[in-house]
């Protein structure tokens, strides 16, 4: 009997301890599972939060490069929701947030939207028949990179009509406006917020100077960079300069209703709006495009920017890029201008009259190899002096109001 009692007690003890040795994996593997899903989460809230890290750093930089050069927490802390500029900001950042196409796309892939967008802007259309290009205060005999184009076809160019140019950003270059007031008798109003020593008046030539800016905003004080800001250092020293940098800035519209315009047809809106390696002028076709600001302009003559590298060139020995390329930025920057100069077309009725590429020492890029292989270097200041030209008869009025 005392023998059968410790078998059972013996068989007990087996049963438990196997309970137990169960209990202690399914509580193991329990732990286990929760450290992985635990893991799983961190994970992901770090990709996350590395994917809204880069969003903001690319917002800024997008910002800093094709807007203004400004801080974009201090504009959105300095202003209620209700302020007209805060609102008008927040769509400007709405309409900058990386898309996810991009986040995946390749060198070749980047590669071939900078030569579509070579081919789309440099097609030949047979749009005018007498381009001129303006510049040195006459008509030059060809292409040169301080000129401007303008079609003189009577489509284009009316001449029972009052011709009204606008011209933003001089750099005191006053060839193109001397020439259209004296030899064309239009009424000229120039604007460049960066010519410091410069205030509002009237030149011997007739042109009208107004110290500010064009932008996608209306703001009395805005930090921007200008082109020429080293002249300006040596003279004033930096910190006098980072004081003049806060600029005045106006819309086209505010514009026109300052200067009274707002039933006038614009004839020519030239746009030259470049800083130190910035390009001001994507930003000023997205508030045409947004504002429907065109409706009353027959001809915009302006010149694209683009600063490299914005093609990688650097590879590893398997012909890789390299990951420190930001590929995401250029994308956004030419897909953009693209669809703008897309929607001018499509919206507006505009069509490019003409198209000349230069690289920085002032030659002609020919071809799209060429045009990639100038995307590459470090330092190129690659510009495309465009002509758009309304194909529309009867132009309506500037008057938004109507």
């Amino acid at each position: 009997m005392p023998l059968m009692s410790m078998r059972l007690r013996g068989r007990q003890q087996t049963v438990v301890w196997s309970l137990l040795s169960i209990f202690c994996i399914t509580i193991t593997l329990s732990n286990l599972k929760i450290l992985i899903d635990t893991h799983s989460v961190i994970q992901e809230f770090k990709r996350d939060k590395n994917i809204k890290d880069a969003e903001i750093s690319e917002l800024k930089a997008r910002l800093n490069s094709q807007i203004v050069d400004t801080n974009i927490e201090k504009i959105m802390d300095n202003h209620s929701p209700g302020d007209d500029r805060a609102a008008q900001m927040d769509k400007k950042l709405e309409s900058v947030v990386p898309d996810a196409r991009f986040r995946n796309i390749t060198s070749a892939e980047l590669e071939k939207k900078f030569r579509n967008f070579y081919l789309y802007v440099t097609k030949k259309q047979k749009i005018c028949t007498k381009l001129q290009f303006i510049g040195d205060r006459k008509v030059l005999s060809k292409f040169q990179p301080t000129s401007f184009p303008v079609c003189m076809d009577e489509k284009y160019w009316k001449q029972d009509e009052k011709c009204l140019v606008y011209s933003y950003q001089i750099d005191n270059k006053w060839g193109f406006d001397d020439y259209m007031s004296e030899s064309k008798k239009c009424e000229v109003h120039s604007f460049d917020a960066n010519m410091y020593d410069q205030t509002d008046h009237v030149r011997d030539s007739g042109v009208n100077f107004h110290k500010f800016a064009l932008g996608p905003l209306d703001d009395k004080s805005i930090y921007q960079r200008g082109k020429r800001d080293y002249l300006y250092r040596k003279t004033n020293g930096k910190e006098d300069l980072e004081k003049l940098r806060n600029i005045e800035m106006k819309t086209l519209k505010s514009t026109q209703k300052l200067l009274n315009h707002e039933k006038r047809i614009l004839n020519v809106l030239r746009i030259d709006a470049e800083g130190p390696r910035l390009a001001y002028e994507f930003a000023l076709l997205e508030d045409l495009v947004r504002s429907k600001s065109y409706s009353c302009i027959r001809q915009i003559s302006l010149h694209l920017h683009f600063y490299t590298p914005l093609l990688p060139s650097e590879e590893d020995e398997e012909g890789k890029m390299k990951k420190d390329f930001d590929l995401i930025t250029p994308a956004k920057v030419i897909t953009s201008i693209t669809e703008l100069l897309q929607s001018l077309e499509e919206e507006a009725k505009f069509r490019v009259c003409g198209a000349t590429p230069f690289d920085t020492s002032g030659e002609r890029i020919r071809g799209t190899s060429e045009f990639a292989e100038m995307l590459r270097p470090t330092n190129e200041n690659i510009t495309f002096t465009i002509l758009l030209c309304n194909i529309v008869e009867e132009l309506s009025s500037c008057d938004r109001d109507q």
